[in-house]
């Protein structure tokens, strides 16, 4: 079984995630424009002519008594407005994140949606043979009693600002979406990546524990030979969590180098899902039994405006703060006064292990 999507259904996918990134095109055009040039509806009913869900996304407006339009400085496109999208638009997204290892995996667990709720409660992970046996005629059927654990999916969101200059959206509208999709899926998926393969713990109201986190490294192979060493250390990960896979694929993910040398073997292997993440560091080798992981997603959320006030800055702060003596943020960035357009992409996700032998990882030391 391969692990890559089917050519039609990728072109079908994008197709889906197209309106999200024409939509932001709109708003940011609209923006840099000032409104002169129409409202983010004028720009999407001129340049995507037909595309009904662009228009559905754009239309964050409603008509005052006397017919006429207001805009808010901040302009908003949510899902939650057009709920008849937000499956597609959700799963879509997640596809294209797929450039990297982290989506590629969640799109394969136990996935949920958070729709309007901010916790879900995930199923215990069950596999035993007595919970169902067959039944004689007219005989009763055994019955088991669903049991929830205490792992609860909290609505986590990742976040990211873009700020785009006036010279960054001139050209074709063709060549804005490219841009704008490319920050968007460089910024948010990468940053997925990096926290969902991670070490770190949860951290209450902010972020879920890396699918590493309290796991020990088992031991890497000694055998001299590279390959040996290799097929070795993927069948020791591969074996500890194949207990709760069955017969799902496992998905092995190392770093870019790592990850490459295992394709070349990959008919050696005991799975076709080999993905590479630049997040891990050189050497690291993980498993992961997608079944025995449990992920929730929400709505995709990006404001758009050319008004704010923002801290340039990757550990940003608030732009001051009262003390003596007072901390004001640095650099910061007047959106109009600069002629800049700020993309606030956000996206309510979160994971947990619904088993402590989901994951499994080793450091190799001899290929």
């Amino acid at each position: 079984m391969s692990y890559l999507v089917p050519e039609d259904v990728n072109i079908e996918r994008r197709a889906g995630f197209a309106m999200l990134t024409r939509t932001l095109t709109a708003h940011a055009l609209s923006k840099i424009h000032k409104g002169d040039q129409g409202t983010p509806d004028d720009f999407a009913r001129r340049i995507w002519k037909g595309d009904r869900a662009v228009e559905l996304l754009t239309r964050n407006a409603e008509p005052t008594p006397n017919g006429r339009i207001i805009k808010a400085a901040v302009e908003v496109t949510s899902t939650s407005n057009t709920p008849d999208l937000l499956q597609t638009m959700v799963a879509d997204l997640i596809v294209l994140l797929g450039q990297v290892a982290g989506a590629e995996v969640l799109a394969r667990t136990l996935r949920f949606a958070f729709d309007r709720s901010a916790v879900v409660s995930v199923p215990a992970l069950l596999a035993d043979a007595g919970y169902a046996s067959f039944v004689r005629e007219g005989e009763p059927a055994p019955i088991y009693m669903l049991q929830l654990t205490g792992l609860l999916l909290e609505l986590e969101k990742i976040m990211t600002g873009t700020a785009l200059t006036r010279e960054m959206l001139k050209g074709s509208p063709a060549d804005v979406q490219l841009k704008i999709e490319d920050a968007l899926l460089q910024c948010l998926a990468l940053a997925l990546d990096a926290a969902l393969f991670g070490t770190d713990a949860a951290v209450p109201d902010l972020r879920p524990a890396g699918l590493r986190h309290n796991i020990a490294a088992l031991p890497a192979s000694a055998v001299a030979d590279p390959v040996a060493a290799m097929l070795a250390d993927v069948t020791g990960v591969a074996g500890a969590v194949a207990p709760v896979a069955g017969n799902a694929p496992i998905a092995l993910v190392a770093d870019p180098v790592h990850a490459m040398r295992l394709r070349g073997r990959r008919s050696d292997l005991p799975t076709d899902v080999v993905l590479g993440s630049s997040s891990l560091a050189p050497g690291v080798l993980i498993a992961i039994a997608p079944n025995a992981v449990a992920s929730a997603m929400g709505d995709v959320i990006v404001e758009v405006s050319d008004q704010a006030a923002i801290h340039m800055s990757t550990t940003p702060s608030d732009i001051g703060t009262a003390g003596t003596p007072p901390v004001v943020a640095a650099p910061t960035l007047s959106l109009w006064q600069t002629d800049c357009v700020c993309l606030l992409p956000r996206l309510d996700i979160s994971w947990q292990r619904r088993d402590p032998r989901a994951v499994a990882w080793l450091v190799p030391t001899n290929w």
